[in-house]
This record gives structure tokens, C-alpha cells and sequence, in this order.
């Protein structure tokens, strides 16, 4: 385009076309780059919210239960999923009993 300006040809058809083409293409990577940024803060605010929901919700259970020590892992079945369908819980029974409840929500396969 300088050089396009230092001969005197910036008027033509053709760099008229590039100049043009060079603009909207700017404006749609500008646009474009806006609404993703909105959509990740977004996603952002969600993973947040899911995060704190399942501190709330799935809350560590005691380290010893009687005379069992407890120790676990939660792992969800997607890399990125914060919370899913799981729940568990630990209780001392009467008669020196310790009940344990383990309930997982195991994804459905389907094969076409």
C-alpha cells in the first residue's frame, strides 16, 4: 500500500479491492474476538458458580468414622465438568456400624 501511495497509484481498481477487503476482514476478526471474549467471561462466571456449588454440596466427609479412617477422590467423568450427578455420604449407625452410601451417575453409551 506505501509503495501503491509513493507512485501515485492508490486509486486504482485493484488496491481500491485489497484496501477494501483488508477492512472488512478487520472488522469481522474485531467482532468476532468480541463476542468470544463476552462468551469466555461468561463461561467463566458459570464455572465459578459450579465450582462453588460443589464445595457447598459435596463437602469432604470426616477423616475418621469410628474406628475407619475415610479417605476419598472425586473425579468427574469429564475433563472440564466441575460438578455431576454423584453423591455420597458417611454415618455412624448404632451397633458399631458405619453405613456408607455411594451413588455415581455413569454416562449412557450408545453405539450407532
Amino acid at each position: 500500500m506505501f509503495i501503491a501511495v509513493f507512485l501515485g497509484e492508490l486509486a486504482t481498481t485493484n488496491h481500491l479491492a485489497q484496501i477494501t477487503a483488508l477492512t472488512v476482514l478487520s472488522a469481522l476478526v474485531f467482532c468476532i474476538r468480541f463476542v468470544r471474549e463476552r462468551r469466555d467471561r461468561a463461561l467463566s462466571r458459570a464455572s465459578s458458580v459450579a465450582e462453588t456449588a460443589q464445595r457447598v454440596l459435596l463437602r469432604p466427609p470426616p477423616r475418621r468414622i469410628g474406628p475407619l479412617r475415610v479417605a476419598w477422590l472425586y473425579m468427574s467423568a469429564e475433563d472440564e465438568a466441575e460438578i455431576g450427578g454423584d453423591l455420597f455420604a458417611f454415618a455412624r449407625a448404632a451397633h458399631a456400624a458405619t453405613r456408607v452410601i455411594i451413588r455415581t451417575e455413569m454416562p449412557v453409551w450408545s453405539w450407532a
